[in-house]
């Protein structure tokens, strides 16, 4: 009976090792096969390029890859880390004809590009749904502050509606950054945590900041904006710690002289 209940030990040991290895090599799998992002768009033809883009600084639009449209559909394929939005920008005739936004990461990711943009359809990964969860709420609360704004900008309204509107869209403004911050904490460990928290991190003070860093470096350090963000951190400790010892030679040398 001994004997049986440590080869039955055994044998339930292996099954769990060999299922957590499986499971890791299919997550790994998914990871190097990377992203193919299909789709067809708008105003196109066979021959159109599309661009595949990213946004820097105040809204400079950096080409990252390009396709051609072929039987009506373009296709782009490559791995990427984590998550980051990207933008489609279909062409014809030198012109681009739509501007579609979606999220990129390794994961098939299908995209039916619309001439108004209002239309378009994103099928994409974990994060892409994630992220649409998160525009529902920010959705939700911008027309709360469209109202405000509406009231601000009514040269009709008197002295007290404008006060309560004012009222409004500072307690709006409080709830849009409460919600941002809510979001990426409670959907850590992930991408779209990662991914939001480089998008909305200036919004935060230094301690907020300092709050997510923590808490992201604890539950998901292996996603970009994080690494991105404490190895700027540590460049500007040792660019701080540098010009100090740069200070305190000279003072030395002054009092020398």
């Amino acid at each position: 009976m001994t004997i049986m209940r440590h080869t039955t030990a055994i044998i339930i040991a292996l099954a769990a090792l060999i299922a957590t290895s499986c499971s890791n090599s299919n997550s790994n799998n998914a990871a190097a096969e990377g992203y193919t992002v299909s789709g067809t768009a708008e105003g196109t033809v066979d021959g159109d390029t599309v661009f595949l883009c990213k946004i820097e600084g105040f809204f400079d639009v950096v080409p990252l890859d390009t396709t051609v449209v072929a039987n009506s559909k373009f296709t782009f394929k490559g791995t990427t880390e984590g998550a980051s939005l990207r933008f489609v920008i279909p062409m014809h005739n030198g012109q681009a004809v739509a501007f579609s936004v979606f999220v990129l990461e390794n994961a098939d990711i299908t995209l039916a590009v619309t001439a108004n943009g209002r239309n378009d359809k994103v099928t994409g990964g974990p994060s892409q749904k994630l992220y649409e969860e998160f525009l529902d709420g920010e959705t939700q609360l911008g027309q709360q502050m469209q109202m405000a704004l509406d009231v601000l900008n009514d040269s009709t309204a008197d002295e007290s509606t404008r006060m309560m509107a004012t009222l409004q869209a500072d307690s709006v403004s409080r709830q849009q950054h409460t919600f941002r911050k809510e979001f990426i904490i409670s959907h850590m460990p992930s991408p779209a945590s990662d991914m939001l928290y480089g998008l909305y991190s200036n919004e935060f003070t230094d301690e907020e900041q300092q709050e997510l860093l923590d808490l992201m470096g604890q539950k998901q350090p292996q996603y970009p904006v994080y690494k991105a963000a404490m190895a700027e951190r540590s460049k500007r400790g040792r660019t701080g710690s540098a010009e100090a010892d740069s200070a305190a030679a000279e003072g030395i040398q002054q009092r020398k002289q």
